[in-house]
């Protein structure tokens, strides 16, 4: 799949919602915003890995109020955790 918008572009705008959280960058928009990678649009997302579970949960709040969507097949997983938070929490 090739992104609309260039990998740099993209974690750019993603890391300005996330500033100051304890979040890490990973997957293949990471490898395709590298000087070496054959295409910048080459990524289908930008992964980000939280160091907790209440990290991850104040990051979606975050993406939520900067008008990001939750998708439909993942709403009622947040649903679940604002109910009964994360539960044994790793990556997500």
């Amino acid at each position: 799949m090739t992104a609309l918008i260039d990998a740099r572009t993209a974690i750019s705008e993603v890391s300005a919602v996330v500033a100051g959280l304890p979040v890490y960058l990973a997957g293949s928009s990471a490898a395709a915003a590298q000087p070496h990678s054959p295409s910048a649009t080459a990524y289908d997302d930008v992964d980000l890995f939280f160091a907790s579970g209440s990290a991850i949960v104040a990051g979606v709040q975050r993406f939520i109020a900067a008008g990001f969507k939750i998708d439909q097949r993942h709403e009622r997983v947040w649903a679940r955790w604002m109910k009964m938070g994360p539960g044994r929490w790793h990556t997500h």
